[in-house]
C-alpha cells in the first residue's frame, strides 16, 4: 500500500477511534447524570423521612406526663422475724 494511502487510512481510523472515544464520554455523562438524579431523589425521599420522624418525636415529647401515685409499703410485709 502506497504511504499517501497508509496516511489516509491511519487518519480515517484516529477519526473513528476520536468518534467512538466522545460517544464514550457522552455515554457515562449521561449515566452519571442519571445516578445523580437517582440519588437526588433518594436524598429527597430520605429528608422527608428525617422530618417526619423529628415531628413525630417532637410531638411524642410533648405528652403530659402522668404521675404516678406511690402507695406506702405494709409494714407487716416487711417484719417477718417478729
Amino acid at each position: 500500500i502506497a504511504k499517501p494511502e497508509r496516511e489516509a487510512m491511519a487518519e480515517n481510523l484516529i477519526e473513528q477511534r476520536n468518534a467512538l472515544n466522545d460517544a464514550v464520554a457522552e455515554d457515562r455523562i449521561a449515566a452519571s447524570s442519571e445516578r445523580d438524579g437517582d440519588l437526588s431523589a433518594e436524598r429527597s425521599a430520605l429528608g422527608e423521612k428525617v422530618q417526619k420522624d423529628d415531628a413525630a418525636a417532637k410531638a411524642e415529647r410533648k405528652q403530659p406526663v402522668t404521675p404516678i401515685k406511690i402507695e406506702p409499703a405494709d409494714a407487716s410485709l416487711h417484719n417477718e422475724t417478729e
